[in-house]
C-alpha cells in the first residue's frame, strides 16, 4: 500500500500510532529499525521530536545490514504490532523475511528505488511512506504481471489421469464398451486442458521474470526521509527552524554522497524556499544563539568556512582533479589560479575566519570571474544551504551531512549503534560544540579519502579493463586511521576516484564506463582463509554526475552465479558487496561477461 501524499502521511499513519498509544500497552509498542545512514538519523530526529511531544512510546534499533533487521524483530517477539522501517525495508518482502504475523502492521520510509513489489501490493499489512510521481506508478508492473491466483487443479475421482476409467472389481466385465470410450474421451479432454494451463503457466512465469528483472535491474534515489518527516511535523504543527535544518541535512547527504544529481538536488532545495522564509520570519536577530538558515549561491569547496581557502582547494574531489593537487605542476597551477584572482597565498592559508574582511566579502565575485577562464564552472555551486548562529558563526550545511556521514563511518572502539547515537547527540539543540566537532571530523576524513587518491594515481592502480575501469587498493588497512575503516566509506572514495579519473583523462569512453573499486580493509590474516574484500560498483561518470540508475548491484550477482562465488551484502547499498579474497581474480573475470550485456549509457531516472 502506497501512502503518497501529507495527507495520508498524517491521518493513516500517524493518527495510527496515536489511537495505539491510546489503546493500552497491548497495542502501544512501536519498533522502529534505522539503516546507518545520516538520512535515518535525520529522520529519527524529526521522529523523536513528535513521539516527544505525543507521547508515544517506542523502541529504536540500528541495522547494518536486514539480518540485523529480521534479529530486532525476533527479540521483540509478540510484544511488538507496529514497525517503522527508515531506509532499510523498501529492497526486500518484509513480510516474508521479517516473519511476522498478520497482526503486526509495517511502515516503510525509504529513499531507495524500485520498492519491492509485495511491499506495494499489500493489501494492509504494508504501507510504503514515499511519494510516487505519475511515472513512478507507470514504471510498477501490473498485478497480474507478477503475481496469479493459486488455481486447484480439477481431479474429480482423487485418482492420477489413466486410472480414473479403472474398475478393479468384477464389474469390470459388464461395462460397457460406450462408457469406457466416454471416460477416454473425458481423461483426454482433463489431460489436454492440464497440459495448456501448464504450458500458459511457463509463459505467464517468463514474462514474469522479464518483467521483474526490468523493474529491479536499477537502484536509484528520490525523496529524502527526513524531509518526509518534516513534512508530516509540518502538517501536524509541531514544525520548527531545528527540524527545518536536520530535514536540509538529510536532503544535502543525498547529494553529497551522489544519490541525486545536481539538477535535482536544486530543484527540491527550491521547494524548500517556503519554509526557509517562514520559519525565519519571526527570528529575534538579537538574540546571540540565533540559528538562521538561508538558501543561495557559495563556493562549492569543502569545509572552506573552517578551514583556509588553500587547502580547501587541495582536498575537494573537483578542484583535486581539475588541477591535480598532488604534483608539483598541480601546486604552481593553483598558485597561479589565485593570482589570477588577485588572493594573496599568505591571505589564502589563513584560517578563512582570520582573513581579510574585504577579501571574504568580494572573495565568490572573484571565483565567478575566473571560473569560465580556468574551466571551473562548477567551483559556485547551483545553490547551497547556509547555517549561521552566533553572531559570525557559519557553516555550509552540505559539509554538515558529511561532518555526520564521518560520525557514523568513524572506526573506533564503539558500535555503529553507538556512532549512530552519538550523531543523534550532535544534532541536540544549541550544540554548537558537537557541530563544530563533526565538521572536524568530515574534515579529516575527507583528508584520508585525498591521501589515498593520491596513492592510487602514484602506484598506477587504475586498470582499464574490457567494459570497466578498476582500482584494486588491497592494502587500505596500512591506512592505518580510524576515517577509512568502515565499509560504507568505500562508496564517497569510489566516486572521488573516478571522478578524478575520469577529469585526467578526458576521454569519453571513459566517462561512459562503469567504475569497480575493490579494497581490504582488515590487515590480512595469517593463512589467508578469513580475508575479505569489498566490492564497490559505480555507473559510468556521466551516470553519476546526473543522479542516475546503478546497475552494478545487478551486475555482481550475475557475476557471483557466474563464478559461483558467495556474495554477502554489508551494508542496504546493493552497489556495496564483499566476497573472499580467495575468490577476487574468479569474480572479476566474470563482472567482465555480466557487464559485456549491461547498458553503459546513461538512464535517467528524472522525471
Amino acid at each position: 500500500m502506497i501512502l503518497d501524499n501529507a495527507r495520508e502521511l498524517s491521518d493513516r499513519f500517524y493518527n495510527y500510532l496515536l489511537k495505539c498509544r491510546s489503546r493500552g500497552v497491548e497495542f502501544n509498542r512501536l519498533l522502529m529499525l534505522a539503516a546507518s545512514d545520516v538520512d535515518s538519523v535525520c529522520a529519527v530526529k524529526i521522529l523523536l521530536h513528535l513521539f516527544h511531544c505525543d507521547h508515544i512510546q517506542y523502541s529504536l534499533t540500528v541495522c547494518s545490514r536486514f539480518q540485523d533487521c529480521v534479529d530486532a524483530v525476533a527479540a521483540a517477539g509478540d510484544s511488538v504490532r507496529t514497525i517503522l522501517m527508515i531506509n532499510c525495508g523498501a529492497a526486500e518482502s518484509v513480510v516474508e523475511r521479517l516473519n511476522v504475523s498478520d497482526k503486526v502492521r509495517i511502515y516503510i520510509l525509504d529513499s531507495r528505488m524500485p520498492v519491492h513489489l509485495r511491499n506495494l501490493y499489500s493489501a494492509k499489512q504494508v504501507c510504503v511512506l514515499r511519494k510516487f510521481s505519475q511515472e513512478d506508478i507507470q514504471q510498477i508492473p501490473r498485478w497480474e504481471e507478477v503475481f496469479r491466483e493459486e488455481e486447484q487443479e480439477e481431479n474429480e475421482n482423487g485418482a492420477p489421469d489413466g486410472e480414473g476409467g479403472k474398475e478393479t472389481d468384477d464389474n469390470d466385465d459388464v461395462m460397457s464398451q460406450s462408457s469406457q470410450n466416454f471416460r477416454g474421451d473425458a481423461g483426454r479432454a482433463r489431460a489436454r486442458k492440464r497440459r495448456e494451463k501448464e504450458r500458459e503457466l511457463r509463459e505467464w512465469n517468463s514474462k514474469r521474470i522479464a518483467v521483474e528483472e526490468g523493474y529491479y535491474k536499477n537502484v536509484y534515489y528520490q525523496d529524502s526521509s527526513a524531509v518526509r518527516m518534516f513534512e508530516l511535523a509540518h502538517l501536524v504543527s509541531k514544525d520548527d527552524q531545528e527540524l527545518f535544518f536536520w530535514a536540509v541535512i538529510g536532503l544535502c547527504e543525498m547529494f553529497m554522497q551522489r544519490k541525486i544529481g545536481s539538477t535535482e538536488f536544486v530543484e527540491k532545495s527550491v521547494a524548500l524556499q517556503g519554509h526557509v522564509i517562514r520559519l525565519t520570519h519571526s527570528i529575534d536577530l538579537e538574540n546571540q544563539q540565533n540559528f538562521r538558515i538561508t538558501y543561495g549561491q557559495d563556493l562549492a569547496l569543502r569545509f572552506y568556512r573552517q578551514w583556509s581557502i588553500f587547502e580547501s582547494l587541495n582536498n575537494t574531489p573537483y578542484t583535486v582533479a581539475i588541477f591535480r593537487a598532488w604534483e608539483n605542476k598541480g601546486h604552481a597551477k593553483l598558485h597561479e589560479f589565485l593570482a589570477d584572482m588577485g588572493l594573496a597565498l599568505a591571505q589564502c592559508k589563513q584560517t578563512y575566519s582570520a582573513m581579510d574582511f574585504n577579501i571574504r566579502r568580494d572573495m565568490m565575485e572573484w571565483f565567478q570571474a575566473q571560473a569560465p577562464e580556468w574551466n571551473v564552472p562548477d567551483l559556485i555551486s547551483g545553490g547551497s544551504f547556509l547555517a549561521t548562529y552566533g553572531f559570525n558563526q557559519k557553516f555550509q550545511i552540505n559539509d554538515m551531512a558529511l561532518g555526520l556521514f564521518a560520525c557514523l563511518t568513524v572506526n573506533s572502539d564503539k558500535s555503529s549503534e553507538d556512532n549512530f547515537h552519538d550523531a543523534l547527540d550532535t544534532l541536540s539543540k544549541h550544540e554548537f560544540d558537537r557541530l563544530d566537532r563533526a565538521l572536524q571530523m568530515g574534515r579529516d576524513q575527507l583528508v584520508v579519502l585525498r591521501k589515498i587518491v593520491q596513492s592510487a594515481f602514484e602506484e598506477k592502480l587504475f586498470v582499464g579493463m574490457t567494459h570497466y575501469v578498476q582500482v584494486c587498493l588491497d592494502n587500505i588497512s596500512t591506512a592505518g586511521t580510524q576515517f577509512a575503516g568502515r565499509p560504507e566509506v568505500l562508496i564517497p572514495l569510489a566516486h572521488f576516484l573516478q571522478e578524478t579519473y575520469v577529469v585526467m583523462s578526458r576521454g569519453q569512453r571513459v566517462k561512459k564506463a562503469p567504475f569497480v573499486l575493490v579494497a581490504q580493509l582488515q590487515p590480512p590474516s595469517t593463512d589467508g582463509t578469513g580475508d575479505f574484500l569489498h566490492v564497490v560498483g559505480l555507473p559510468g561518470a556521466d551516470n553519476v554526475a546526473a543522479g542516475m540508475k546503478n546497475f552494478m548491484g545487478k551486475a555482481f550477482r550475475a557475476a557471483a552465479r557466474q563464478a559461483k562465488v558467495e556474495l554477502e551484502l554489508d551494508s542496504f547499498e546493493e552497489c556495496l558487496v564483499r566476497i573472499g579474497k580467495r575468490s577476487k581474480t574468479a569474480f572479476l573475470d566474470a563482472l567482465i561477461i555480466a557487464l559485456s550485456a549491461a547498458p553503459t549509457e546513461p538512464q535517467s531516472n528524472r522525471h
